[in-house]
């Protein structure tokens, strides 16, 4: 099988995202820790192997995040993670590409796009917060826009659209605001600010008009729709955060048809708050609502399939009535009928790409297992990526951790259904058996005996089993996150209540907690783990996109990472692993890649 590799150039969208609508949460942009600029320390040096996940060069979009079509039947896609627009013909053939502005400058991630009835595109060029009018021959006729908070100025820009009169409203995402201006790029009128009240916005990142000029705007982290006249007078509002029908997470996506029915999707991105199967893939599905916000269909949910969505982040309608979708994390343009028949796609990803790797865990022959999250499966890769072993699970799979026994069975703690269990593989596609009785499950290890240790996050405790399955054990931990366990059998948990590490002897018996120094360098608040066979203890950071070493007594040793997606860089590391050749895995769901290390402690 083909190993799972980053190609050259990586795209950088799962960052863009966070910084242009996660960060938004905010009234300004959150830069990462200051403490992350700080140098490595001395006792520790770590040297980038490879990596492997990313979207192969081959793939024909890599995180669309913007579509549109004019009355010619052309669609144009935003593919966002690959700096360019692409435009199609009315039979999905790539017709051309556009990748610079009128003065040569390159496009930076762009998003929304729109036309008008003269054939003229619009770009929200997001990653240089401008917007560039082209002809549809793709010529540059105008540019405006710079950082910045003043009228006529922008912040990450991800939407547009055009009204009756030619006019260009714009959704200034991280000023929280909408910005309206002439064909030429005058600027005529603003409204809106931070805040959670009617006619304030929180990130809103997709903008719609009707024919009468009313405008409709995609609150995305005020989990709303919001409705406004031409002049930008308020008028109402509907929706919250939600599973139920009239209800969203992350409105990204809006569009209006001829007969005022709004179309919205929503991205998803606000986590559900359960594990419950409905809670996940309802989130993610396109709404169709009167232009008073009355519910009249729904459909479409989360997943890979036609039809299915993950992180979509933009639609938009043709004459006849045909929804065009860009699916953001999928890598492809969806087309569907009115009523939400799928019709076509463009584009997807070959299934041996890594898609949010979720948990990991190494053997001692270097073999790495990994919980491809959005591909549903398990798999075993060797030391250069390439695939050896598949397990597959029902798509109401979540994964929380993966382990490896001294046998080479391999645990996997999940929730299957709404159900929390650990269950045991065997051969390739196999299932030897499960546990369940779980009020959730965080992280699972097995020592050396063959003993089971599973972190159960809701009872507050770690469990304990013999390699028979009988229970043999339960200590009290408040909220346990991942676990490992070392050659002796001593056992590492990440108490997350408490924001620390708690060792266990074999027995239970606590022997030491630690939290790391009192400063933004080694403090922490949630993470993986991974023990060496010297007794070191690494743990994955997310909270400030790094990876901790300390001793097995708990001496801080070092650190490496920066944030970022670039190699070496890290962007919320979710999974760390330890192989027996002196390799470091790190996963990193977010940007659908895991790296390899290798490092060096001094002294030896």
């Amino acid at each position: 099988m083909a190993p799972l590799r980053t190609p050259p150039g990586w795209p950088h969208f799962a960052l863009l995202l966070s910084v242009l609508l996660l960060s938004a949460c905010r009234p300004s942009a959150q830069s990462p820790p200051a403490s992350e600029a700080q140098p490595r320390p001395a006792t520790l040096k770590s040297t980038f192997v490879t990596a492997w996940g990313g979207v192969p060069e081959s793939s024909l979009f890599s995180h669309p995040a913007g579509v549109t079509g004019d009355d010619a039947g052309f669609v144009y896609v935003a593919d966002t993670g690959r700096n360019r627009v692409l435009k199609f013909n009315s039979a999905g053939t790539l017709v051309a590409t556009w990748e610079t502005a009128g003065d040569g400058s390159r496009l930076s991630r762009p998003t929304g796009l729109a036309t008008d009835d003269a054939g003229h595109v619009f770009v929200a060029d997001t990653g240089n917060h401008r917007i560039i009018k082209f002809n549809t021959a793709g010529t540059p006729l105008a540019t405006w826009g710079a950082l910045g908070g003043e009228d006529g100025q922008f912040n990450g820009p991800t939407a547009v659209v055009v009204d009756a009169a030619g006019n260009l409203h714009v959704a200034d995402t991280k000023n929280h605001r909408v910005q309206k201006f002439s064909q030429a790029g005058t600027f005529l009128k603003a409204w809106g600010s931070y805040g959670f009240t009617a006619g304030r916005f929180n990130a809103p990142s997709g903008i719609a008009v009707d024919r009468t000029g009313d405008v409709f705007v995609a609150d995305t982290w005020n989990h709303r729709i919001q409705k406004f006249d031409a002049g930008g007078k308020y008028l109402l509002e509907w929706g919250a955060l939600g599973r139920g029908d009239g209800r969203f997470n992350a409105p990204t996506g809006i569009a209006v048809d001829r007969a005022g029915r709004v179309y919205v999707i929503s991205a998803g991105l606000q986590p559900a708050p359960s594990r419950n199967l409905a809670d996940i893939l309802r989130v993610q599905r396109v709404q169709i609502f009167t232009g008073a916000g009355t519910l009249l269909r729904a459909w479409g949910r989360a997943g890979g399939g036609a039809g299915q969505f993950d992180r979509a982040m933009a639609l938009a309608l043709d004459r006849a009535g045909n929804v065009y979708v860009a699916d953001t994390e999928n890598h492809r343009v969806q087309k569907f009928s009115s009523t939400g028949t799928p019709l076509w796609q463009w584009g997807a990803l070959p299934v041996e790409v890594l898609k949010r790797p979720a948990a990991l865990t190494a053997d001692a022959a270097g073999h790495v297992y990994i919980a491809d999250q959005g591909n549903f499966r398990v798999v075993r890769v060797d030391q250069r990526g390439t695939v050896l072993a598949v397990w597959r699970f029902s798509q109401t799979a979540v994964f929380e951790d993966v382990a490896v026994g001294p046998a080479g069975a391999v645990y996997v703690a999940l929730t299957e259904s709404g159900v929390p269990l650990v269950r045991k593989l065997s051969a390739p596609g196999a299932t030897e058996g499960e546990l369940r009785g779980f009020a959730s499950v965080k992280g699972v290890a097995v020592d050396g005996a063959g003993n089971l240790y599973v972190a159960d996050w809701r009872s507050q405790e770690i469990r304990r089993f013999d390699p028979a399955g009988r229970s043999a054990g339960r200590w009290r931990v408040e909220f346990p996150g991942d676990l490992t366990v070392d050659g002796a059998g001593r056992v590492y948990a990440v108490e997350r209540g408490r924001h620390r590490i708690v060792k266990f002897g074999p027995a239970g018996e606590v022997l030491g907690t630690w939290s790391g120094p009192s400063n933004v360098d080694s403090s922490f608040q949630d993470g993986s783990l991974a023990v060496d066979g010297k007794g070191n203890v690494y743990l994955a950071d997310p909270l400030y996109h790094q990876v901790q070493v300390f001793s097995r007594g708990g001496t801080h040793l070092g650190r490496w990472g920066v944030w970022g997606s670039a190699p070496g860089q890290f962007y919320q590391p979710r999974g760390i692993a330890l192989d027996g050749t002196g390799n470091v895995y790190v996963a990193e769901p977010l940007l659908n890649r895991v790296q390899v290390f290798r490092v060096k402690l001094s002294p030896d």
